[in-house]
């Protein structure tokens, strides 16, 4: 019975179909990489933003990018909800805390590279968002 072993196997064989396979892999992403750039370098000419309703009136935006809200001071202020703070020329919705309306993808009302400005803010235990 000797010293063979039944589990061997050839190391640089292996490498070298991984080396191959890799490769492949690469050729693959860049084609991938360009056709998606190709696919969305322009959108079809039939899609258009909605940005009004079916009477006319300029449709709801709302806020869909939990990135903004992570990054506001906002998001960690225990004391949201009692929050008098709220965008110029917009009024309390009655749904969301008040400094959050008026805010849309992109924005953020106390933004975390700056000093919280409102001077109520209390750290919370969890996020707000």
């Amino acid at each position: 019975m000797g010293n063979e072993n039944k589990n061997a196997f050839d190391v640089a064989a292996f490498e070298a179909m991984g080396y191959e396979v890799g490769q492949a892999f690469a050729a693959y992403m860049r084609g991938f990489t360009a056709g998606l750039a190709d696919a969305y370098v322009a959108p079809p000419e039939n899609v258009t933003e909605n940005s009004t309703t079916d009477d006319g009136e300029p449709a709801e935006r709302v806020k869909t990018r939990i990135e903004d809200c992570r990054a506001c001071w906002c998001n960690t202020c225990a004391e949201i909800l009692n929050c008098e703070n709220i965008r110029e020329g917009w009024q309390p919705d009655g749904e969301r805390p008040n400094p959050c309306v008026g805010c849309f993808d992109g924005m953020r009302f106390t933004p975390k590279e700056k000093a919280a400005f409102c001077g109520g803010y209390v750290e919370g235990a969890e996020n707000n968002a």
